[in-house]
């Protein structure tokens, strides 16, 4: 009796799958804009309330979920599956920021992603983050520790100061502190330290600069403020050339965690800032 052939996974995963940087960075570029066009029918459903958008959203991030899984699980060269893992990981938060059942609570909510931003990370386990912060220079360090925070929480004040009134008119509490700083520590390891380095052994740095903010800035469509989704942008871009210069996620996390303490601080105290 012949036998079946079998199907020898691990012969499949030691050879790896041949590719050209052109073609993969194309597909990349893909998977990110159809996660952008997601964040954007996300935003327009905030404005509109039609349900088919809502629907439409998430049906794109999951056809977004599905190649990155691809290019991450298949056996491609280590720095094209890196890409795949670092892309899907914004695909598959920004499905379940919708899927997730609203608890009518900002506070609560912001925690619940929160939690489910600092599983993901965990189950990625990528030791080239840059959570290491050799190379760093003393008084840099200094200085954006402590200077672009502050500068970062005014201005962040200034420019969308009225959007945070809407969600927090009671004042934010003291114990949502934590809550603000660990999320933007999280943010700079998923998009500096996880999509733009990841992208940057693709392609050139300021390609993978602009498409990590970009992914940044379309997380925050969920806000539903253009004033937060530009600011945040921008932001992202400082941080992103911070990142390409000290080659660190962690120094961009504790800027970001520095700055959403003092954010709250200076709203819990002196109230909004807010000129728009």
């Amino acid at each position: 009796m012949n036998k079946r052939p079998s199907f020898r996974l691990r012969a499949v995963r030691q050879k790896e799958i041949a590719t050209e940087s052109k073609h993969v960075f194309v597909f990349i570029s893909v998977i990110a804009i159809m996660i952008l066009i997601g964040d954007f029918l996300v935003f327009a459903y905030i404005e509109n309330k039609e349900n088919w958008i809502i629907v439409t959203a998430m049906l794109i991030f999951l056809i977004a979920l599905l190649p990155s899984m691809v290019l991450g699980g298949l056996p491609f060269e280590e720095r094209y599956s890196r890409a795949g893992r670092a892309l899907a990981i914004p695909a598959a938060l920004s499905f379940s920021a919708v899927a997730l059942p609203s608890f009518g609570d900002s506070y609560v909510s912001a925690t619940a992603l929160c939690i489910l931003l600092a599983c993901v990370l965990i189950f990625w386990q990528d030791k080239k983050v840059g959570l290491k912060m050799d190379g760093v220079p003393r008084v840099s360090f200094v200085l954006l520790l402590i200077v672009l925070p502050i500068a970062l929480a005014v201005n962040e004040l200034v420019v969308v100061g009225s959007t945070v009134v809407s969600h927090f008119m009671q004042g934010p509490p003291l114990w949502f502190m934590p809550v603000a700083a660990l999320f933007g520590y999280l943010e700079e390891i998923l998009f500096r330290g996880g999509v733009q380095q990841a992208i940057e052994s693709v392609r050139e740095w300021r390609s993978a600069l602009i498409i990590g903010a970009l992914l940044d800035a379309g997380l925050m469509a969920f806000w539903g403020s253009v004033y937060v989704i530009v600011f945040t942008f921008v932001v992202a871009v400082i941080m992103g050339l911070i990142f390409h210069k000290y080659s660190t996620a962690s120094l961009c996390g504790l800027i970001r965690a520095v700055d959403g303490l003092w954010f709250v601080l200076i709203f819990y105290y002196f109230g909004s800032l807010s000129l728009t």
